[in-house]
Formats: structure tokens, sequence, C-alpha cells
């Protein structure tokens, strides 16, 4: 449903939006059993966070595992773009609370983050932990891109 105020034909086709919104309603159109299955998965996933959870407080992992496509290609990495989330879907998936925070820099100048994650309910874990690999991390939070933009 659109926010108030907001024209649901406006949304459709939007630029900037590959597909218009399309791709949104195939993924949408989910039978009983693929989503009996997918919700079967899910619960997997969250017994094995849990189980996960029993021996590590906080877990720290990567946003990602490459430097993103150059956003000005001709013809665009498509697969790249999409592998960019990867990382953080089991997270969102199961609503487990996470924290960004820069970690270096890769060889082009571009930033590389991770990830703390924790069991749910665990927020207040998670941002300190956040915390404390910011602190102690101090010159690399210091550091900024180089003049990258055009």
């Amino acid at each position: 449903m659109p926010r108030s105020g907001a024209d649901p034909a406006r949304c459709r086709g939007a630029p900037g939006v590959r597909g218009g919104g399309r791709g949104l309603r195939r993924r949408a159109n989910v039978g009983l059993d693929e989503y009996l299955v997918a919700s079967a998965n899910r619960w997997r996933l969250a017994e094995a966070f849990a189980e996960l959870f029993q021996e590590v407080d906080v877990l720290l992992a990567p946003l990602a595992t490459a430097s993103p496509p150059q956003i000005d290609d001709e013809a665009p990495d498509q697969q790249a773009w999409e592998a960019l989330g990867l990382h953080m879907v089991p997270e969102n998936l199961l609503g487990l609370p996470a924290c960004a925070v820069r970690a270096g820099f890769d060889s082009a100048g571009l930033p590389i983050g991770v990830q703390l994650v924790g069991a749910p309910g665990a927020d207040a874990l998670v941002l300190a932990a956040a915390q404390t690999f910011f602190e102690a991390t101090a010159a690399v939070q210091e550091r900024w891109p180089g003049d990258l933009c055009i």
C-alpha cells in the first residue's frame, strides 16, 4: 500500500526503477507450495543462527566480498549489483540486529565495511560492539575516500 498521499500510478514505471515494479509483482505471485518451502527454510535458518548465538555474542561479517561495479559502466554487471546485498539477506530475513561499520578501503580507494550482528533482542550489545570496533579503528574512521566524485 502506498504511503499516504503517494500516487500508485506514478510509482509504476518510475524513472530509475528497473522494470517499473514488474519484478516485484512477479516475485509477489508465490504459490502455497513455494511459500511453505520458503517458510520452512526460514525456520531452519533461524535455528542455525540461534545455535550460533549460543556460542558467540556478536558475529562480525563482511558487507560485500567484492568492490561495487562502476555506476557509469556502459554495460553494468547486473550480477555484481545483485551480489552487493547478499551478505545481509539472512540478517534482514530474520530481523536480527546489525550495524555496519567501515573497516578499510579497497585498492580503488572505496570504503569496505563489516557488519556486526547479534541475536534477537541484542540491539544494545550490537551497538556497543560497533562503537568499540569504531573506536579501535580510529585511523580508518578518520580517513575518507579520495576525490572520487566526477
